[in-house]
């Protein structure tokens, strides 16, 4: 547990082609990898994000807004194998769970497998000496897989909101890098990532994506302990540029793009080849959709097991 990894990686989901109003919580999430011990180790684990929205709906004939309600939830199977101490290969399976609620209309649910991820980082700095300070700097990119279930609009439903989709139906990449600092018992860490999203078949393709944050924290490491809990605090900051719904004609979707600012706190406990995690974040700042999306926050939990050192 002397060395820890911070690392980064953006779940980013596009939207399908739009045919109605298709204002609502976006589907897209952040779930940071976190802070990791030992820095050979492989691991498998499952951990789950939480995700609520308030949406309002332009009203017609001056009529005021609808007000919805977006729940978007997924469990995530990932894991990680180092096949060199410079490497790190890792892959992430979700499935999403999405409700939305609005009044006087159908509660509207998507089940399904969402994106499949891959992502290679390299490990450019690993550094950890005799005084307690250490260093790790990493860096990498990967590719999201349109793996999903993306369906648009069908007969039964044609006016299938274009967030709600399990999957995203488009090829999109992935660049980041993450550094932390450990002096003894406490440290800092730092992390941005980019996401460059294509289009899709129905020709949707969601505005690319910057993110970064950063955290400080704290090693609590009882003596005769067999666990070590790690608590940590920090602010992340999400971009998010305007997406098209019809990419041949350069049609912009209005209602789309935007930032969120979020506090965050996060407690991660090491328990023998165990590690578990909690996460909350609450918005500190958010102007998303022309205002008209408000998140209410996010929280998370996982569980990850460690395999045996490169």
């Amino acid at each position: 547990m002397n060395k820890f990894i911070l690392a980064c990686a953006v779940v980013l989901s596009a939207m399908p082609h739009a045919l109605a109003c298709d204002i609502c919580g976006c589907s897209s999430s952040g779930m940071q990898q976190g802070i990791m011990p030992g820095i050979l180790h492989d691991f498998a684990g499952v951990r789950l994000q939480h995700r609520q929205f308030e949406s309002t709906h332009p009203g017609l004939f001056g009529k005021p807004g609808i007000v919805s309600h977006e729940q978007f939830s997924t469990m995530e199977a990932w894991g990680r194998y180092s096949p060199h101490p410079r490497l790190q290969l890792m892959g992430f399976v979700p499935y999403n769970h999405f409700v939305k609620n609005e009044p006087g209309q159908p509660t509207e649910m998507v089940r399904g497998l969402g994106d499949v991820r891959l992502l290679a980082n390299a490990v450019l700095i690993n550094r950890n000496d005799t005084s307690g300070v250490a260093h790790l700097l990493l860096a990498g990119g990967g590719v999201k897989l349109p793996s999903g279930l993306n369906q648009g609009p069908t007969s039964a439903e044609p006016a299938y909101n274009p967030n709600m989709q399990a999957g995203t139906g488009s090829t999109d990449y992935m660049f980041m890098a993450s550094y932390a600092l450990r002096v003894r018992l406490f440290g800092l860490m730092a992390e941005a990532n980019y996401t460059r999203n294509t289009a899709n078949a129905l020709g949707y393709r969601f505005g690319n994506r910057m993110a970064a944050a950063g955290h400080v924290f704290v090693r609590l490491s009882p003596k005769k302990a067999k666990w070590t809990a790690i608590p940590r605090v920090g602010y992340s900051w999400e971009n998010a540029a305007i997406d098209y719904s019809d990419w041949d004609a350069c049609a912009q979707n209005r209602y789309s793009g935007g930032t969120f600012g979020f506090a965050n706190a996060a407690l991660d406990v090491f328990a023998g080849r165990f590690a578990f995690n909690f996460n909350a974040a609450l918005p500190a700042h958010q102007n998303f959709a022309m205002g008209r999306v408000q998140s209410n926050g996010r929280f998370g939990a996982g569980i990850t097991f460690l395999f045996n050192s490169f």
